[in-house]
């Protein structure tokens, strides 16, 4: 394989986790937002 792909596979795997972070951190917000025009 060469350096660029595997640069490019590695990388993948780094933004994966963030991804799903940013997806758990959006719902939470949204979460939170429903919740305070509740109050």
């Amino acid at each position: 394989m060469d350096p660029e792909a595997r640069l490019f596979r590695a990388n993948q795997a780094a933004m994966r986790p963030l991804q799903d972070l940013q997806r758990i951190v959006d719902r939470e917000l949204r979460r939170a937002s429903r919740w305070l025009r509740g109050i």
